[in-house]
């Protein structure tokens, strides 16, 4: 959502339009929390924290999440979100995740070491799983190729379109048409076999740098 958006309404109707059992919300400050209070209404289960630098994570779900905890892969990496849920008698472990933007070379080396350590996590999981977040890396870079391959799980963009979702244009110094031309995928879902992936659509501008991703499973 971007700490420093503040078209609340505008995201609370997106979300309350689009009536998800799970939502992940990214660069969450104690306000945003405060502001997606009235989730709770649908999505009673809360977990996360908030954070002024643009790295507070939060998830609402419609099913109990155990087993919660915020974890750093790496010694350097910022938080995400770690969870179980229970669907149609099946558990699933849910992780959001959110590294750091390459824009130098300390930064681009902790993606790296955030995904490659995520990666091993993952490995150890058995249950089915879904990660979700904002990665910071396209389809196309090595490091997003070698965590797909360490983890075997499946983006679920895979015949849905390239659907790219950042920039908006919103905090940037561009004009608005020209955006679609700069615009990559870097907010990713990825799910193991058990999944099927039914719809995936990139929502509208809500204000942030990044449009929501919204994607339809069946289990």
């Amino acid at each position: 959502v971007n700490t420093k958006n503040r078209n609340f309404d505008a995201v609370l109707n997106f979300v309350q339009q689009t009536n998800p059992d799970l939502a992940l919300f990214m660069e969450v400050d104690n306000r945003w929390i405060e502001q997606l209070d009235p989730l709770t209404a649908e999505l009673p289960y809360f977990s996360g924290e908030g954070n002024a630098n643009n790295f507070g994570i939060v998830i609402y779900s419609r099913y109990p999440l155990t087993t919660t905890q915020l974890v750093n892969f790496a010694a350097d990496s910022t938080p995400s979100i770690t969870t179980t849920m229970t669907v149609n008698g099946q558990s699933l472990t849910v992780v959001g995740t959110h590294p750091v933007p390459p824009i130098r070379p300390t930064y681009f080396h902790s993606r790296n070491r955030q995904l490659d350590q995520l990666g091993q996590y993952l490995q150890s999981v058995e249950q089915p799983k879904i990660v979700i977040g904002d990665f910071n890396i396209t389809m196309w870079s090595p490091y997003y190729r070698s965590f797909h391959r360490q983890t075997g799980l499946k983006n679920v963009r895979d015949g849905f379109g390239l659907l790219p979702s950042w920039p908006t244009g919103k905090f940037y110094r561009l004009p608005a048409w020209f955006m679609p031309l700069l615009a990559i995928p870097i907010d990713h879902g990825l799910v193991s076999p058990e999944l099927t992936v039914t719809k995936v659509q990139v929502g509208p501008n809500v204000g942030s740098d990044h449009r929501p991703v919204v994607v339809d499973l069946h289990l």
